[in-house]
């Protein structure tokens, strides 16, 4: 995904979910924070996940560098 794409898909993302991480709820910080707003895979791609939007949440960097293997999707809150 070229990096405007990545942009457009993030913001979308941002706005749907009310500007709050879907894994923890923080309202999301300025860019280069651990509250930054990431593209997360709910499904790592490791395991299947697929870059469809049906498996793409925005997260905020803390939560999508320490969700690692170890986070659920049940954990997803969903907005």
């Amino acid at each position: 995904m070229d990096s405007k794409k990545r942009r457009i898909t993030r913001q979308r993302f941002v706005v749907e979910q009310k500007h709050r991480c879907c894994y923890c709820g923080r309202v999301f910080g300025p860019k280069g924070s651990l509250l930054e707003a990431t593209i997360e895979h709910l499904k790592p791609l490791a395991d299947g996940g697929s870059n469809r939007q049906e498996n793409l949440a925005a997260a905020c960097r803390h939560c999508n560098q320490h969700r690692g293997r170890q986070m659920q999707s049940s954990r997803f809150r969903g907005f």
